[in-house]
């Protein structure tokens, strides 16, 4: 799980990064309150195992932006 991803991210953004920077993806899930508005967390699920680590040292704290 991601949650210092910026309120602008989107599911295609989150996917593109992830893919291109770490490996291929099973699923991306955005994270949002009861009005619908993102919680600026995501549920990421990496098909080869070992990648989530490779993320988690690649990305924990810090801002994934959207644009």
């Amino acid at each position: 799980m991601f949650q210092h991803q910026h309120y602008t991210a989107d599911v295609y953004s989150l996917q593109e990064l992830f893919q291109t920077t770490v490996g291929p993806l099973k699923e991306v899930t955005l994270h949002y309150d009861h009005k619908g508005a993102s919680k600026g967390a995501a549920s990421v699920h990496f098909a080869r195992k070992g990648d989530g680590s490779k993320a988690y040292q690649q990305y924990n704290n810090r801002l994934i932006d959207g644009s």
